[in-house]
């Protein structure tokens, strides 16, 4: 919406300088243009030297079209176009009587173009064009001065759709003005409907419509008043503050827009630092007082606005802080380091620092002139030096920050150190160690002045010691120069440091001085436990040292078993053995002891262990009983189970010079084999398992079957290599201890003897079955006779096709091929491949020697192969490959033209996108029977024409070029389109002449009217002819 304003409504019907200059501009640059402009010039003044032009455009009625002057008016109602016809009469007649006026030769001036007419004339038309120009205003402005249907409507906060009736009247522009109290804004060049933003919620405006064409400015419309719709209060601005102190603080906000409801009152939270918001008050008043807060300290504030409509948003964060004042004393004086001549004086902050940050102490020392500073900086310790050795000093400290110094501390006394004593001398052990403890003896210092000896203190501690804290001894005597320390570890050494204390402190220690206590005997070791799994002859066994040594390491160690009586199998320092030479699965006990510098230590307690099984021992007498040619039984004694029991035994069986394997695992001692072959030599062996696993086998033994019959020939061969014979042929069976002599072969019920593995049976029948069977015979007696194999000789082979395949016809989507005829088949067999098949696809069974091919690709190679078959089966494949055509060009969907006077417009459209190589050939015949000829060739769909020839026959239609190899060397085309024809008539002479000697666009514009009624008449004519041919068919048709 724009932002200019105007203070009454009159000033808006005035034309803005800039518009004046536009259109004075615009009048000049259409003065060239021929019946568009009438101008009069004439003589101002006295001396008639300067002219004035006066332009009178003929859009005000229309708008101007660049493309055509010939544009028809339209107007809103009736009316308007009768005062329009009026003043149309009124101009020609007045163009009419101008040629006989007497026209003064100051008029007259000198004709600048190609005008036609001579300088009289053109003056008169001057003449009659301005006196008619005020009427054409006037009626113009009247048109444009009824804005009807005004409105507002989806009224919101912020926005309005503003509409109302279009004037249909060509160049026509609107400008809209928006009224708020007494400021009006006006925004040009808008078009209904108009949607009104950035308005102020609850607020009364008002709207007015202009309308405009070219100069000319109608009445505004009367005002159309409306009102947004309320809302809540808009965010108010963040709080800011006021007057202030220590303990109080003032906090104030702008007023908010009400947004077309009243303010209620106002929200104020606030956050005292803690991230946590509260709220602090409801009032109407724009200002809060908070009181009882800290100096010096900030608080965040903000607010919001309460109307009938809701809250508004939180206002942005006001940070607001109180005054400073002055801090507390420091508190926690206390006395950090203390010398014979300087005292250090160390002391916390104040509880109260005044609300900001305490930038410096001050420490005063009291003297006979009063209290003076000695200290003043920011740390919380100093150290005052030159000081009297064990004298009391007295003083106090202050704290300061930006606001002042506090009030002082309670005053405090510290004492200045004596001087320290030296350390004792010749220390030493009085009397033997003990292994608890010691007597300490040493000799006091010379000590200078009156010091007295107050007391003694000694420190004892381990020497290997990881906490001397935890660890250390202290003790303490009077005046005595000797001690007796107790409660020591035995065996362990130790260092003592003795200092003498006085009056003047607890002096340094003296040299450290280093003893140890006796050992004792250690404690019982734990008992020995396993290192590894038990094996079935040895035990390994570990053990650790003992939880207490005795003050002296372990210097060996015994090991010790019990069988009849305790027995030592192991002395020495490593804290593992392996004892071996054991049973398996037996149970053996055991004990330990540890030695010292001082002895032995007790027996461990007593421990159980029990060592592994082992593999059973080799089983003895196996016995081997024959119970014919293919059955035996073997027996064996059991075996012992060295420590766990026997869960099963193996018995393995092999040939001679084979691998054994096993033919019987079981818990029983006796077990019977059968399926054993005749006359073969076996060798057996028997071994047993327990938990461990196997032991050793036993012996083995030898065992030979005794012979039989031969075995069933286990593989035969049966194949008809011809159509004619059978060949049999057989692998050689086992002879079972036994040559073999002949076989017998019963074939088709008759009995051959051949000592060969085959047998050929010839000039037999083809396609015929034959049964076959085969026994082998030794000198103990004839085999079984293998099953019964049924065999048929071999059908003739299949045909083969003499030649190659042909290819009759092709297309872009099919190819039919043909081949050689040949008799005695069944069907042929055809199949395809094209690049995007896998495999052969099967596309004909049938008689025919030929086959048509369809749905194919376009451009796309195919392999096809044929065969003939018979009961025999398919025949040898003949191949050929044969290529599909391209596609051709598509067809053209649609296509149209449209006329605009003497120029046409042709369009057209296809189903798919054109290829690269394919374009649009639109070819043009002129006359009856005339030869087509290519106008336009490209990739566009539609093409402009100029009919230059009336009352002549122009025929178009349009087509696709194919151009695959961008030479034109292989030129495809699509289909012709349908056919457009045009024939324009030539307009009667007499309206040419009128047009003429008119020249003018309104005439113009009547012959168009007059050419649409007649169009309009001639469709509603041939309409109705066949409608009433049809009414009279149905009347009278049955008679």
């Amino acid at each position: 919406m724009s932002d200019e304003l105007t203070e009454q409504d009159e000033s808006n019907r005035s034309i803005p300088q800039d518009e004046e200059d536009e259109s004075r501009s615009n009048r000049s640059d259409n003065d060239s243009r021929p019946n568009a402009v009438f101008t009069l010039q004439a003589s101002l003044g006295s001396g008639g030297g300067d002219v004035q032009h006066h332009h009178f455009h003929h859009h005000a009625f229309h708008r101007h079209n660049t493309s055509s002057d010939n544009t028809p008016v339209r107007f809103k109602d009736a009316r308007a176009r009768e005062q329009a016809e009026k003043l149309r009469e009124r101009l020609r007649e007045r163009q009419l009587g101008a040629a006989s006026a007497d026209i003064p030769e100051a008029f007259i001036v000198p004709c600048t173009g190609n005008c036609g007419t001579t300088h009289t004339q053109q003056r008169t038309e001057q003449l009659e064009s301005s006196s008619s120009e005020d009427a054409a205003d006037e009626v113009l402005q009247r048109l444009i001065s009824t804005i009807a249907d005004l409105k507002v409507e989806n009224v919101t906060s912020t926005s309005a759709l503003v509409s109302w009736d279009d004037i249909e009247i060509e160049g026509c522009h609107y400008q809209l003005f928006l009224i708020e109290g007494k400021v009006q804004s006006v925004t040009k060049d808008v078009e209904p409907p108009y949607k009104l933003e950035s308005l102020k919620p609850g607020t009364h405006y008002g709207v007015r419509i202009q309308a405009k064409v070219s100069t000319i400015l109608g009445d505004p419309s009367t005002p159309y008043y409306f009102q947004t719709i309320s809302t809540e209060p808009s965010q108010p601005d963040p709080p800011r503050q006021g007057a202030s102190a220590k303990s109080w603080l003032q906090v104030k906000w702008n007023p908010v827009s009400a947004n077309g409801s009243p303010i209620i009152h106002y929200l104020l939270s606030w956050d005292q630092g803690t991230d946590n918001w509260t709220e602090l008050c409801k009032c109407t008043e724009r200002q809060y007082k908070v009181t009882g807060l800290k100096p010096g300290t900030k608080y965040s504030f903000r607010v919001a606005a309460l109307n009938d409509i809701g809250e508004s948003l939180k206002s942005d964060i006001g940070v607001c802080s109180t005054s400073v004042g002055v801090p507390g004393p420091p508190t926690c004086i206390y006395l950090g380091q203390s010398s014979e001549t300087s005292l250090k004086i160390c002391w916390s902050r104040p509880s109260e620092d005044g609300g900001t940050e305490v930038d410096s102490y001050t420490v005063e020392q009291e003297t006979e002139y009063g209290f003076m500073t000695v200290y003043d900086g920011d740390q919380k310790e100093c150290t005052i030096n030159d000081l009297l050795r064990s004298t009391n000093y007295r003083f106090r400290v202050f704290s300061s920050n930006i606001a002042g110094r506090s009030k002082p501390s309670v005053a405090v006394t510290f004492t200045t150190r004596a001087g320290l004593p030296p350390p004792p001398i010749n220390v030493r052990l009085e009397g033997k160690e003990r292994t608890d403890g010691v007597i300490l003896g040493w000799d006091a210092p010379q000590l200078e002045g009156e010091q007295e000896i107050l007391r003694y203190n000694i420190k004892v501690t381990p020497v290997k010691c990881e906490d001397p804290t935890t660890q250390s001894f202290d003790y303490h005597t009077l005046s005595e120069c000797r001690y007796v320390v107790s409660g020591l570890e035995p065996g362990t050494l130790y260092r003592a440091l003795i200092t003498l204390v006085t009056q003047g402190g607890e002096g340094p220690a003296c040299q450290p001085f280093i003893f140890k206590t006796r050992p004792v005997h250690p404690l019982a070791p734990n008992p020995p436990s396993l290192r590894t799994r038990p094996g079935s002859s040895s035990l390994s066994l570990q053990w650790s040292e003992p939880s207490y040594n005795g003050g002296s390491p372990i210097s060996k160690y015994a090991l010790e078993m019990y069988t009849d009586i305790w027995d030592k199998v192991y002395t020495g320092s490593d804290s593992a053995y392996v004892v071996g030479g054991l049973k398996p699965g037996k149970i053996y006990k055991f004990r330990l002891r540890c030695f010292n510098s001082a002895g032995p230590s007790l027996y461990s307690n007593s421990v159980i262990h029990q060592t592994g099984p082992a593999v059973p021992t080799r089983p003895q007498n196996l016995f081997i009983s024959s119970r014919g040619p293919h059955s035996a039984d073997f027996s064996w004694n059991p075996s012992d189970g060295n420590g766990s029991p026997v869960i099963s035994y193996s018995l393995e069986l092999c040939k001679v010079g084979e691998k054994f394997r096993e033919v019987y695992c079981g818990s029983d001692l006796l077990c019977t084999l059968k399926d054993l072959s005749a006359g073969v030599s076996y060798i057996a062996t028997v071994k047993a398992q327990n938990v461990v696993g196997y032991g050793i086998p036993s012996e083995p033994v030898a065992y030979t079957s005794p012979p039989s019959p031969p075995a069933v020939i286990s593989k035969i061969f049966v194949e008809s290599n011809s159509d004619t014979s059978i060949e049999v042929s057989w692998d050689e069976p086992d002879s079972t201890g036994s040559d073999l002599l002949y076989y017998n072969v019963c074939f088709n019920g008759e009995i051959y003897k051949v000592k060969e593995c085959s047998f050929t049976a010839e000039n037999l029948n083809s396609a015929t079955t034959y049964k076959v069977r085969v026994q082998a015979v030794n000198t103990i007696g004839a085999g079984p006779f293998t099953s019964i194999f049924n065999v048929s000789t071999k059908l003739p082979p299949p045909p083969q096709i003499p030649g190659s395949i042909v290819v009759q016809n092709t297309g872009h989507n099919f190819l039919k091929v043909s081949w050689s005829s040949i008799r005695n088949i069944k069907q042929y067999c055809v199949e395809r491949k094209s690049k995007f098949d896998a495999a052969f696809v099967e596309v004909y069974n049938g008689n025919k020697n030929y086959v048509k091919m369809s749905k194919l690709l376009a451009s796309t190679e195919y392999e096809v192969r044929v065969a003939a078959v018979n009961d025999a089966g398919v025949g040898p494949w003949i191949y050929g490959t044969f290529k599909t055509e391209a596609m051709p060009p598509q067809t053209i969907l649609k296509f149209s033209s449209s006329l605009d006077d003497r120029n046409i417009s042709l369009s057209w459209s296809v189903k798919d996108r054109l290829r690269d190589t394919e374009t649009f050939e639109l070819y043009e015949s002129v006359g009856r029977g005339g030869t087509f000829g290519r106008i336009y060739e490209g990739v566009e769909m539609m093409h402009k024409s100029f009919i230059s020839i009336l009352d002549t026959l122009y025929q178009y239609k349009v087509r696709i070029k194919r151009d695959e190899g961008g030479d034109g060397s292989a030129l495809e085309y699509g289909p012709f389109s349908q056919t457009i024809s045009i024939n324009i008539k030539s307009k009667p002479t007499a309206n040419l002449k009128l047009e003429k000697r008119e020249a003018s666009c309104l005439e113009t514009v009547d012959e168009t009217e007059n050419d649409e009624k007649k169009l309009i008449f001639m469709i509603f004519g041939s309409l109705c002819i066949p409608a009433l041919l049809i009414i009279i068919y149905i009347m009278y048709g049955n008679y």
